[in-house]
């Protein structure tokens, strides 16, 4: 079966936090992280490293947004 990787992101003012879970068609899913990171180029950047590291094996990853302001 085809592994989707799910990375929900809440981005403030000065952080990010994502969270990455992961799921197989079928039911069964699993967090495989969870993180806070600087809202900043630098952040961005190991935020897509850190992704990276745990969407290996995966038939397709799925980013999901959302913006707070504060």
């Amino acid at each position: 079966m085809e592994k989707v990787v799910l990375v929900g992101i809440d981005i403030s003012k000065d952080d990010i936090h994502a969270c990455v879970k992961e799921s197989v068609r079928g039911g069964v899913s699993r967090i495989r992280g969870t993180r806070k990171f600087l809202n900043s180029y630098i952040g961005f950047t190991d935020l897509a490293y850190w992704v990276s590291k745990r969407a290996r094996e995966a038939g397709s990853v799925w980013y999901v947004m959302e913006a707070t302001g504060s």
